[in-house]
């Protein structure tokens, strides 16, 4: 078994039904373990973070790593030599290059790169689409879609305001539009929409909202005769 499944269910973090999930979705779509993990919301980015060290023996490349990514660092490591040592250069440090990795570089490996580029690694274990992402900071390489949307809404989930605060100011909200507005601003950061149901004398008033999308849209739905969802809604049942 991959040792990042293994590190994963051993932890508790998947079980056997995501494990059948996340292999039918890279039969049907390709692409790595890592990345039908986080695509599918079987697993966060920091628990999938802390399963690679546990299973590599190595420590874990963050977020912040995709923002120091240093152009200056490809004059020192071609293009062709970090695709063929299965690494993507980060930067620079007083001590040698810090280098996103897959996997455990082979220890020949690390000598072959000292040799030929008077490099020493420091190696971080890091999911694929990261070093899509910090390949093309680097190199200027294309940034496949897939990745790039994969990375775009981790990125929203960091930035995610506490919970606390969203209730806060929902609850100082001047209307219920306003409410739902701080609600569903909130919960895009998780999904790709949101949906709000409001419960009115005269049926169900609707709130959606799509990331992206500028403001949420509202429409009330007639309660209609027979309508035992909108009824339940209405009544607390």
């Amino acid at each position: 078994m991959d040792p990042l499944c293994r590190a994963l269910l051993d932890g508790g973090t998947l079980d056997d039904a995501g494990l059948e999930l996340v292999q039918a979705h890279l039969e049907a779509y390709g692409g790595t373990l890592d990345a039908g993990l986080l695509e599918l919301d079987l697993v966060d980015e920091v628990d999938l973070l802390a399963a690679l060290e546990q299973s590599t023996g190595l420590p874990a490349a963050r977020p912040t790593d995709l923002r120091t990514a240093d152009p200056a660092v490809a004059a020192r490591l071609p293009l062709a030599a970090a695709d063929s040592f299965r690494l993507c250069p980060v930067r620079l440090e007083a001590d040698g290059l810090v280098a996103l990795v897959p996997q455990r570089l082979p220890e020949d490996w690390e000598q072959e790169l000292h040799d030929l580029f008077g490099l020493t690694v420091t190696q971080l274990v890091a999911p694929a689409h990261y070093l899509a992402v910090v390949r093309a900071a680097v190199y200027g390489t294309l940034l496949e879609a897939r990745a790039q949307e994969l990375e775009q809404r981790l990125e929203r989930r960091r930035q995610t305001t506490d919970a606390a605060g969203v209730v806060v100011t929902m609850a100082r909200a001047p209307t219920a539009e306003d409410a739902a507005a701080a609600l569903l601003a909130h919960g895009e950061r998780f999904l790709e929409c949101c949906c709000l149901m409001r419960p009115e004398a005269a049926g169900v008033h609707l709130v959606t909202h799509h990331h992206g999308a500028e403001p949420p849209r509202s429409e009330a739905l007639p309660l209609e005769p027979g309508c035992v969802f909108a009824a339940a809604l209405l009544h607390g049942g």
